[in-house]
């Protein structure tokens, strides 16, 4: 059931959302983001676990089912930055799965190893995976990132996605957000580039967060106290 008069919240997508398939970072299974995200009035849904598209059926299933667009993604952690990838299409999401299998493939399980490199000038045998022509892509900066390592970061990311890639900011709602949003806003103008909001959602409803904190704590192996 969607909630009548929101304004503010129309054509909103959200595009950084993680779900349990993000081991010991999300709370919420991707059915109950879906759910939650057509019940507050958004028109679509990111689904980005980290170096994974384990959730993606389960959230297929629920968009169907309560008449919201689910966007398909993952994200990856590689070379000090944080990129969210979202498959434009069918092929897009050929080439996410199959960057994916080769991250995942080098690695133990449950870890991927992963370069920018790899994408720029893939390895034998993925060489179609060239700058993910397919996919867009969002460069989520640290938290209060430093203009100059930003803008570091961007020519780099701009090299290899070109016109694909977005600016994301993200913000804590604290003391120092104007401080962070001012960065990003300045490097989006200096380098032409989209800034897109990203809510950074991590669980579906605020009775997760005992679990949240939980999880927290135990992947950084400290008291829920110490976090």
């Amino acid at each position: 059931m969607q909630i009548p008069n929101l304004p503010m919240l129309a054509q909103y997508a959200e595009l950084d959302c993680i779900s349990n398939f993000s081991f010991l970072t999300g709370a919420s299974h991707p059915e109950d983001l879906v759910k939650r995200a057509s019940r507050l009035g958004y028109t679509a849904l990111a689904l980005c676990d980290e170096c994974s598209l384990a959730g993606v059926v389960r959230a297929h299933a629920a968009a169907k089912e309560h008449d919201i667009s689910l966007i398909i993604g993952s994200r990856f952690r590689i070379d000090g930055v944080e990129i969210i990838v979202l498959a434009r299409n069918r092929n897009g999401y050929g080439d996410l799965s199959e960057l994916i299998t080769l991250a995942r493939r080098r690695s133990e399980k449950g870890q991927y190893q992963l370069t920018l490199d790899d994408i720029q000038q893939p390895p034998s045998g993925y060489e179609h995976l060239q700058g993910l022509p397919d996919c867009l892509v969002i460069h989520k900066p640290d938290y209060l990132v430093d203009a100059s390592t930003l803008q570091t970061q961007l020519q780099r990311l701009r090299a290899i996605f070109g016109g694909r890639l977005w600016l994301g900011l993200s913000l804590l709602h604290g003391p120092t957000d104007a401080a962070h949003q001012a960065t990003l806003e300045q490097a989006a103008q200096a380098s032409g580039l989209s800034l897109v909001a990203l809510g950074s959602v991590a669980m579906h409803a605020r009775s997760c967060q005992p679990l949240h904190d939980a999880l927290t704590a135990i992947r950084l192996k400290q008291p829920i106290q110490d976090c």
